[in-house]
């Protein structure tokens, strides 16, 4: 069950949407402010088409769909050249002075653990922005090292989850021809099928 909810932004203009991500890069707004405060700043003061950042985590532990919705990502607009193979996940705060809690870390790692799921990303394509832009954001303080050691621990346990199979048996030859022939024409109709050789003792 996901973590992320849904705050119902409104954007003034259609989003573009994005196809392919390749990187999630982090970042702060330096400032205490909800997912819906940003929004409105970046639409009021920056005249943007709404808030910036893909997805937004705040301090109270709520994390929130920001530029993108559940059925869709969309291009954000928070790392100059790179909008357009990246989410943007921003943590509510200054961390140049600030000190993350453990809830919204976890959060963090949730949300994020998530996004990499979908996207088939690993902890290695997490970005600070100051890696890929002049700036310091997400500030000093931040727990960069944290999410990452946490994203990584969370998609371990994710490929290591007990997962119960259920088998089923077409059919079975003495003939291995006719084993062959079935096999050929179930793999034509999109099954995924394989051969088991046995031996069996029977009464002749």
């Amino acid at each position: 069950m996901s973590v992320i909810k849904n705050a119902r932004l409104k954007f003034n203009r259609p989003r573009k949407k994005l196809n392919k991500v390749n990187k999630i890069i982090i970042h702060h707004p330096v400032a205490d402010w909800t997912v819906k405060r940003t929004h409105d700043y970046f639409i009021n003061k920056q005249g943007y088409n709404g808030i910036a950042y893909n997805y937004y985590i705040q301090k109270d532990g709520q994390g929130f769909y920001g530029r993108s919705d559940p059925n869709q990502e969309y291009e954000g607009a928070h790392t100059s050249g790179r909008n357009d193979d990246t989410l943007g996940v921003s943590f509510e705060g200054n961390f140049q002075v600030d000190q993350m809690s453990a809830k919204q870390l976890q959060t963090g790692i949730k949300v994020v653990s998530e996004l990499c799921i979908k996207h088939k990303l690993t902890s290695n394509d997490l970005l600070p922005h100051s890696a890929v832009g002049n700036t310091v954001c997400p500030g000093k303080n931040f727990p960069m090292v944290a999410l990452m050691d946490g994203v990584n621990k969370e998609l371990n346990e994710v490929k290591l989850k007990p997962v119960k199979l259920y088998k089923v048996q077409v059919g079975a030859f003495a003939n291995k021809d006719n084993a062959y022939r079935l096999e050929k024409e179930l793999k034509k109709k999109g099954y995924s099928t394989y051969i088991i050789e046995e031996t069996k003792m029977f009464t002749i």
